[in-house]
């Protein structure tokens, strides 16, 4: 349970207005909502209309005259009424309980007075009765209690900012009045020793004009509210003047109007009171994510929990952090907030607890229950948090099991599927085992493909997944992704396959009739499963090459292409030239990876160089063969 006081100390400020809003805000969430009319001198939650239930009903001062009457804390359910409200969206009823402030029969007003709070605090126990109070709010399972306090500096104010709340929203009109009055309960709020942390403070400059601050007469105000209260931007929100007659009828509009800017506010503010309390989940993924902004430095000044002296706190940040991993020990979701966190800091120490957390968690959220990615994104977690740790067994084992499920997304794929090229190729499952392979369509597969990269290092597996593709989408294959998993089996030396999408025809005629891509492809494809190099085919390869070089000659790629055919047809001069255009061509664009012609797969820099050279030995009459069909023979590739 968390409560938050709604505090001002002036009225006309909206004060009960805000937190009918929030509290319809809150429970539309689906959380179960509590408002305590603690406003006893004037109470107002009663006289809204969604709380028609709750009028002239027994309530806080009802209750206080039975303990006074017993000397034992009566039962709180007994002052607590169900009150309902259509929401004008989908016209569901959105259902909050409300506990009053009193009958507010002629006889209330008598009735509140003879309460002596002093006399009931100094000799009655009148802190424990409100201890039990509260602890009897947290038995009925409230998710939420707000709290309409009383204004100015009272007893009954004390009660409400000090000992019960876990949070006070603290409303004010910017003026000296209001600035003198809060600078004193704020200082005793921030003082008070009355709950195990003191309560966290919110600030709410309220029915501010829309008008132009052309001599930033309201932005001297607000800075001064700011700077004397010593609170942050993001412990502050703004509820401007809303021209409207609803208001006259006390219309909450977060469910009658929720398009407009005011209930947006409403909603805003809400959202900011979840945000700081931990037993929120959504809340707390907000806060962690918070937090996470201002250790990476992506915010300067982003701090919502500062101490009183306004000074960042990280110890303080840290308990709030090890409470929610406490609190939401079983849900996964929060978990994985805090190992995104824990990681991006390298606190190992405490990531491997929220992993193990995490990863043993079998409860599900009650709103929304568990994304598809969480799991697997908490293996990702595990996977690099044990790289960097030197524990390379359970990376690995980390990194397959990223790959079991569905969830895993493109990016979470070509992670893990790196990492074991990498560290052991051997462990790579086969394409039919991962599980995003089974449920993504072509395209998608054939971006991983890409993504995953088409270096010889990634080679082999890209040409199983491009295997894998042929067969479940043999009949759908289209440009582009017809033309990446012909290239990945080239690559890979499945030729045959390779030719089913190219055509392995050898007529000539046909073969002139295709794009210089294709051509050179079927070309070279042919040549990989043959073993040898058709020359008439590459005579005609060289007019088809030939014809493409007013679209590709500033390629380094084509003019590598076009010396491999001279290089065939032994024109070593012919060959000379366009490899060294290629040279010069890749040179000058400083690339770092370059498609080879002769591997079927981008190389750096330095290895496309030697490519070509590799090419112009072959001009020169040595026995040599590419590098992409020498892998798949065994045989050697050359002497470099």
């Amino acid at each position: 349970m968390f409560c938050t006081t709604f505090y001002s100390y002036k009225g006309g400020v909206g004060r009960t207005l805000a937190l009918a809003n929030v509290a319809l805000h809150l429970s539309l969430r689906g959380k179960k909502v509590l408002i305590v009319d603690f406003d006893l001198e004037a109470p107002g939650i009663s006289t809204l209309n969604f709380c028609a239930d709750a009028q002239g009903r027994p309530g806080v001062v009802d209750f206080i005259h039975e303990y006074l009457r017993n000397q034992s804390a009566p039962d709180a359910s007994a002052y607590i009424y169900r009150c309902s409200f259509a929401n004008v969206i989908d016209g569901a009823m959105v259902q909050l309980d409300v506990m009053p402030a009193g009958d507010q029969s002629p006889a209330y007003g008598a009735s509140f007075a003879k309460i002596d709070w002093r006399e009931l605090y100094e000799e009655r126990d009148g802190f424990l009765l409100m201890e039990d109070l509260r602890e009897q709010w947290a038995t009925l399972g409230y998710d939420y209690v707000l709290i309409d306090s009383r204004t100015g500096l009272t007893d009954i104010s004390g009660v409400c900012t000090r000992q019960l709340p876990d949070c006070v929203v603290a409303l004010f009109f910017p003026n000296e009045q209001n600035l003198v009055g809060l600078t004193d309960m704020v200082r005793s709020i921030r003082a008070s020793k009355a709950r195990p942390r003191s309560p966290d403070l919110l600030f709410v400059a309220s029915r501010l004009p829309r008008l132009d601050d052309e001599d930033g007469v309201l932005e001297r105000w607000l800075e001064r509210f700011k700077s004397e209260l010593a609170y942050t931007p993001q412990q502050y929100r703004p509820l401007h003047q809303y021209d409207s007659l609803a208001l006259l009828d006390q219309e909450l509009f977060v469910v009658s109007r929720p398009k407009t800017g005011l209930a947006k506010q409403y909603r805003n503010l809400g959202r900011l009171i979840a945000q700081i309390n931990a037993e929120d989940a959504d809340g707390a993924a907000s806060y962690i994510s918070a937090i996470s902004n201002i250790y990476s430095g992506k915010y300067k000044e982003v701090d919502l929990w500062r101490d009183s002296s306004n000074a960042f706190s990280f110890e303080r940040h840290d308990d709030r952090l090890a409470e929610i991993k406490d609190i939401h020990r079983h849900d996964c979701v929060i978990q994985r907030n805090l190992a995104e966190h824990y990681f991006s800091l390298r606190d190992f120490t405490r990531l491997e607890v929220v992993l193990r957390l995490g990863l043993a968690a079998t409860d599900t959220r009650v709103a929304g229950g568990v994304p598809e990615e969480v799991i697997p994104r908490l293996h990702l977690l595990q996977m690099r948090t044990s790289a960097e740790t030197g524990d390379l067994e359970s990376a690995i084992s980390a990194a397959l099991n990223v790959l079991k499920f569905s969830g895993a997304g493109e990016r979470m794929v070509v992670e893990a599927l790196m990492f074991l090229v990498n560290s052991n190729r051997s462990a790579l499952p086969a394409p039919e085992e991962v599980a995003y392979f089974q449920t993504a369509g072509c395209s998608s597969i054939v971006d991983v493909m890409r993504k995953f990269g088409i270096s010889s290092r990634e080679a082999d597996y890209n040409c199983k997944i491009a295997l894998y593709v042929l067969r479940r989408f043999d009949s759908d294959l289209v440009d582009p992704n017809r033309s990446t998993i012909e290239l990945a089996l080239i690559a890979g030396g499945e030729f045959e396959a390779a030719l089913r999408l190219l055509g392995d025809s050898r007529d000539q005629s046909a073969l002139a009739a295709l794009t210089v891509p294709d051509a050179f492809n079927r070309v070279m494809a042919l040549w990989g499963r043959d073993g040898q190099p058709d020359i008439d085919l590459f005579l005609i390869l060289l007019g088809v090459v030939s014809e493409g070089e007013g679209q590709f000659g500033d390629n380094a790629n084509y003019q590598q292409c076009f010396g491999l055919v001279q290089a065939v047809l032994g024109n070593y001069d012919e060959c000379q030239r366009h490899i060294s255009q290629a040279r010069t061509l890749l040179q000058a664009r400083s690339v770092l990876r370059q498609f080879s012609c002769w591997s079927f797969v981008e190389e750096p820099q330095d290895d496309f160089i030697q490519h070509c050279s590799d090419i112009e030995r072959l001009a020169k009459g040595e026995d040599i063969l590419p590098l992409f069909i020498s892998r798949r023979s065994g045989s050697v590739c050359c002497d470099a």
